[in-house]
């Protein structure tokens, strides 16, 4: 279900993004990494990625298609990681979704050296599995492909509905977390942005 969702043109967008952000990092932490989507490619480019992710299953998956260097199974909030560890951290559709994003964002601060970058994307407002498939169609995707990505998005949805995390998702988010990251001592690089019409993107520096 996972693979169904992510996979697809907006996910190649948005990646290139990432990728483009990342420009000159030698070492990344992808902290709620999934199956490493969004940082595929930067091993195969000479950079040092590591996965983490509270799914075993999904890191797994992450080292077997190369998609990370090494991985870490822990919480978003307890990476066990030394301080000023990594050049930039990637957290994309995580902070939305978490109960604790303050936490998370001190912790992703932690990881990173003077001068890092954080790169962070969550869905757009008003974004729903109805509208990504109008958007996967017009990035190309072919129907039967936005058709089962339609399915699971909305299976996922069905389910975070009966969640507190699911019903935390459904109260504006962009302009929150924008405050949230910049109040704890970041700086804007670029953004906020969106990109394919779905996925808000904000890179931030690390004094």
């Amino acid at each position: 279900m996972y693979e169904l969702m992510w996979s697809g043109p907006v996910t190649e967008q948005l990646r290139w993004e990432v990728a483009r952000a990342l420009a000159g990092a030698d070492s990344v932490a992808d902290i709620g990494c999934g199956t490493g989507f969004m940082v595929d490619g930067l091993v195969a480019s000479g950079v040092s990625v590591v996965g983490v992710d509270a799914s075993k299953n999904m890191l797994r998956r992450a080292l077997a298609l190369g998609r990370v260097s090494s991985a870490v199974h822990c919480t978003a909030t307890q990476v066990p990681l030394d301080s000023a560890s990594v050049d930039a951290v990637v957290m994309t559709n995580l902070l939305h979704a978490h109960p604790e994003p303050q936490d998370v964002l001190q912790e992703a601060i932690r990881l990173l050296r003077p001068g890092g970058t954080l790169v962070l994307s969550w869905p757009a407002d008003g974004i729903s599995p109805a509208r990504m498939y109008g958007i996967d169609r017009a990035h190309g995707r072919g129907i039967v492909a936005s058709l089962a990505a339609h399915c699971a998005r909305t299976a996922v949805g069905i389910i975070a509905t009966f969640t507190a995390v699911g019903r935390g998702r459904r109260t504006g988010r962009g302009a929150g977390l924008q405050r949230l990251a910049q109040s704890s001592g970041l700086t804007a690089g670029a953004g906020p942005r969106v990109i394919a019409g779905c996925q808000e993107f904000l890179v931030l520096q690390h004094a």
